[in-house]
């Protein structure tokens, strides 16, 4: 059986790639569309990032969707969102 500290430790490296994922997001995003997201209002659920913002902020972002996702892929190797809502 694990030890706790073991499960602890893999939650905790859980978290910083989301962590991690949700930082370049937030820097691509501005220098994409320059507009500035918090990291706070960045969820990634699987492979779908979810920003939570008004709809003019949220559509400007869409427009250039694949232009931020794309940027976000070459700056995080793995666990990159697929879509952005």
């Amino acid at each position: 059986m694990q030890k706790i500290s073991e499960l602890i430790e893999r939650f905790r490296n859980f978290q910083n790639k989301d962590q991690k994922t949700k930082d370049v997001l937030s820097s691509v995003i501005e220098k994409v569309t320059g507009i500035k997201i918090e990291v706070k209002n960045i969820k990634i659920n699987g492979v779908v990032a979810r920003i939570q913002t008004n709809q003019s902020t949220k559509i400007k972002i869409l427009i250039k969707k694949e232009e931020i996702l794309n940027e976000t892929r070459l700056l995080v190797s793995n666990k990159t969102p697929r879509d952005i809502i």
